[in-house]
């Protein structure tokens, strides 16, 4: 019984100083920085949390380390069980080769996807930029004509722009 007492005092004691870690964090302004530091907290607890993982490619990205969100789209490609986890997985990938500038990986994946998932938005503003990208800029076009204009956000249309003024 002691040990049980013993073993429940130590796991509290690394809540809290995981609580206070996080909130001194938080209270840095710097949320983005917060999150992830309490993702990876828990990614440790739980190394095959799927949205752990895709967190970290996302936000790999985001701070313009490709290499290491590279690493977690290829995990969240190894921890997918569900069809739309296997989505999210490969999306992420194409989105990492993208920021990369891996074009043609990029949009091989791109289009496998768009196979299954035709009327994704992300998966066909991603396709487009890859086809942008390689220089490609009617396919490009097509692409992303395929967007209804009620759904279209201000930078689809900033990018047909762009590829309007390369066809002229």
């Amino acid at each position: 019984m002691l040990f049980l007492i013993r073993d429940l005092q130590n796991t509290w004691l690394n809540i809290k100083t995981e609580i206070v870690r996080w909130s001194l964090k938080r209270a840095s302004d710097d949320w983005l920085e917060a999150f992830a530091y309490y993702v990876r907290s828990q990614l440790i607890k739980k190394p095959f949390w799927f949205r752990g993982h895709l967190f970290f490619a996302r936000y790999g990205r985001e701070k313009k380390d490709l290499q290491f969100a590279y690493a977690s789209a290829l995990a969240l490609e190894r921890l997918a069980r569900t069809a739309h986890q296997r989505f999210l997985a490969k999306l992420e990938l194409a989105n990492t080769h993208l920021a990369c500038g891996n074009f043609e990986q990029a949009l091989s994946i791109f289009r496998s996807i768009f196979e299954r998932k035709r009327a994704n938005f992300e998966v066909l503003c991603g396709q487009a930029l890859a086809l942008f990208g390689l220089t490609k800029y009617k396919e490009a076009r097509e692409t992303l004509e395929l967007i209804p204009k009620e759904k279209r956000v201000p930078e689809v249309s900033l990018l047909l722009d762009s590829i309007n003024a390369k066809l002229l």
